[in-house]
């Protein structure tokens, strides 16, 4: 028979996971203080968990402080993933040849919760650099990477993602995201693909269409 799992155990688990998940590409280190609002954890129960994954490799201290950041044991998980996924095996050369045809960033995104995670990123010939690369995560509101991922889901999906706009909407009849999401969705009927302006990087132009 199998021994009894201890509840405590699979929430300390889930809850070491979480902390893992609140440090976003570009975010080289993050206080303790941080991690619990982002978590809604008191600063005790936040403070064992930091220290917990910095003894088995997967956080590092800042010496002196109470900042940790991620450390080389995430890596080799990631790249294990990375070297493992069917997806970005196949999407890697393909990405490849449109990065250099147009000069520009090619982007392989999947959803990862409420956001856009980027599994793949590949940059053309002579084309200038930007933030943009594998683990960036965009969200699906008001970028043409989640608007053409919503675009491609069920009926269901996409009303409950405009519902969960209007809910946290101070204007719900006339949301620009909602706005932007239907411009984007006939956009698509018609060409196939979405357009927006990344707010949050200026200058940068998306362009998006869901692949199967």
């Amino acid at each position: 028979s199998k021994p009894p799992v201890d509840s405590s155990n699979v929430d300390s688990l889930q809850r070491g996971l979480e902390v893992l998940r609140c440090f976003e590409p570009g975010e080289g280190v993050l206080g303790a203080a941080e991690i619990a609002h982002r978590l809604a954890l008191p600063k005790t129960s936040t403070y064992r968990l930091l220290l917990t994954l910095e003894a088995h490799g997967f956080l590092r201290r800042t010496p002196r402080t109470d900042e940790f950041g991620l450390d080389t044991e995430c890596l080799f998980i990631g790249q294990a993933v990375l070297n493992s996924s069917v997806l970005a095996i196949q999407a890697r050369a393909v990405l490849q040849m449109l990065a250099d045809r147009f000069s520009t960033h090619a982007l392989l995104c999947i959803p990862e919760r409420h956001r856009m995670l980027t599994l793949v990123h590949a940059i053309g010939a002579r084309t200038p650099s930007a933030t943009v690369g594998t683990g960036l995560s965009f969200p699906v509101e008001g970028t043409a990477i989640g608007n053409a991922w919503l675009w491609a889901q069920p009926t269901a999906i996409q009303s409950e993602w405009l519902a969960r706009l209007r809910s946290t909407s101070s204007m719900p009849v006339k949301n620009p995201h909602i706005a932007a999401i239907y411009q984007a969705f006939h956009d698509l009927e018609i060409t196939g693909v979405s357009h927006s302006l990344h707010d949050s990087r200026s200058g940068i132009t998306m362009a998006a269409t869901p692949i199967v």
